[in-house]
């Protein structure tokens, strides 16, 4: 929703800075180069931060290896496993079940 507010709003501030730079003006520079870059960065931000597939809908799930590394997330206080996919050197962070982090206690 803010989102879409803020997408609105700068296509607005660059419609205008755009009409009134081909109109002669050069005081609106500045709106339209800020205008511009918050729409740019709020278009690329989706794609930039889309959350990555899991390990079980990945196509190569027999690549990834669990490293033993475990973590409690900072932002969801959730506990997270380390995996690691021995060709691309690439790791992931999966949430751990509670079914699961329950057996590795006992």
């Amino acid at each position: 929703m803010l989102r879409n507010l803020l997408l609105g709003i700068c296509l607005v501030l660059v419609g205008v800075g755009g009409g009134t730079w081909l109109a002669g003006s050069t005081a609106c520079i500045p709106l339209l180069a800020w205008s511009s870059l918050v729409l740019l960065a709020l278009l690329l931000e989706r794609w930039r931060y889309r959350p990555k597939p899991s390990l079980a809908s990945s196509a190569d799930e027999q690549h990834w290896q669990a490293t033993g590394e475990r973590f409690v997330d900072p932002d969801s206080g959730r506990l997270m496993q380390v995996y690691f996919h021995a060709k691309t050197g690439e790791r992931r962070y999966e949430f751990v079940s509670a079914g699961a982090a329950e057996a590795d206690k006992s």
